[in-house]
C-alpha cells in the first residue's frame, strides 16, 4: 500500500530518473526517450518502494565495486545480449 508521502517521494524519484535519462542522451544523439521515460515511474516504485534496494547499505546493488555485475544482470534473463 502507498501512503501520500510514499507517492510524493516516488514521484520525485521518477523525476530524477527522467532527468538522468536526459543527461545520458545528448541533444541530437540517438536514444529511445519514450520507452525510458515511460518506465521511470515503474522503476522508481520497484527500486525505492517494493524492493527497497537502497535502504540497506550492505545491499550489493549499492556498492560501486559491484556496478558491472548489476548492470550485466539483465543479460542472464535473455532480455539483453552481451557484446
Amino acid at each position: 500500500m502507498y501512503t501520500d508521502s510514499d507517492i510524493c517521494r516516488l514521484k520525485a524519484k521518477a523525476v530524477q530518473v527522467r532527468a538522468n535519462i536526459l543527461d545520458m542522451i545528448p541533444p541530437g544523439k540517438v536514444g529511445h526517450l519514450g520507452g525510458s521515460m515511460s518506465i521511470a515511474d515503474v522503476v522508481a516504485a520497484l527500486y525505492f518502494h517494493h524492493m527497497r534496494v537502497f535502504d540497506d547499505p550492505k545491499n550489493p546493488l549499492q556498492q560501486g565495486s559491484c556496478g558491472a555485475g548489476t548492470v550485466c544482470l539483465p543479460c542472464g534473463t535473455g532480455l539483453f545480449q552481451p557484446r
